[in-house]
């Protein structure tokens, strides 16, 4: 009778783990994209001795499919390992080498929705997982609607100019809106765009434009008139 063999189970430790979330609103975000790399050039040695063994799965854009978490990509001379945030916002990277990690979060699919995050230095061991949450810096608006005498305004409508989303001022006037797209300038216009306009009961509606940042969140204040 032939023996059987006792197949034993692969193990792997988890090195990097953390969430990604909303700067501004401490939401979690799916499907941001973390960039891991190393200054040290053993590091990059490993990466392209990996990438060597993949050599027939490269695509044309310089990317390797490892598995289905897990791509490494070549930019320049350098290749990174490169993941991607889960439903819940959580990302992870396993069986990395100790030594001193650069890690990059972005959201390149979203165009100028949101900035970018680094962290310079983090610190791999390999007898423990290292902990880094990342927050992406939003593109957007925050600000309050007041009256002509300074008191807060609740339950006004605010409306962006190209969006259908609207959002209504607390009971302190506060309002905000995150995620929006940067405005191309228009050099035959001075006016700054997008518009941003508020209505609410009893007052007139009330317009402005502000110029918006990637990854910034711009300040704007608007005051209402009675009828």
């Amino acid at each position: 009778m032939a023996a059987w063999k006792k197949l034993q189970p692969t193990r792997h430790q988890v090195a990097i783990a953390g969430i990604v979330s909303n700067a501004e609103t401490g939401d979690l975000i799916s499907g941001a994209e973390i960039k891991l790399g190393q200054a040290s050039a053993a590091f990059n040695h490993w990466l392209a001795l990996k990438a060597l063994s993949f050599e027939d799965a490269l695509n044309r854009d310089g990317r390797i499919q490892l598995s289905s978490t897990l791509t490494l990509v070549r930019e320049q001379d350098n290749w990174f390992l490169v993941t991607y945030s889960g439903l819940d916002g959580h990302y992870y990277f396993i069986d990395l080498p100790s030594g001193v990690y650069r890690l990059q979060v972005a959201l390149p699919n979203l165009g100028t929705r949101y900035g970018t995050r680094q962290i310079e230095t983090l610190n791999v061991t390999g007898t423990q997982a290292t902990i880094a949450n990342l927050s992406l810096p939003p593109t957007g608006i925050k600000g309050r609607i007041l009256d002509s005498d300074q008191k807060p305004v609740a339950m006004a409508k605010v409306q962006i100019e190209g969006s259908s989303v609207t959002v209504f001022s607390d009971r302190n006037g506060n309002y905000g809106f995150t995620g929006l797209e940067v405005w191309q300038r228009d050099p035959a216009s001075q006016s700054a765009r997008p518009l941003v306009t508020v209505s609410a009961q009893g007052y007139q509606n009330a317009t402005s434009g502000v110029w918006l940042s990637v990854g910034v969140m711009k300040s704007l204040d608007l005051t209402l008139t009675r009828k």
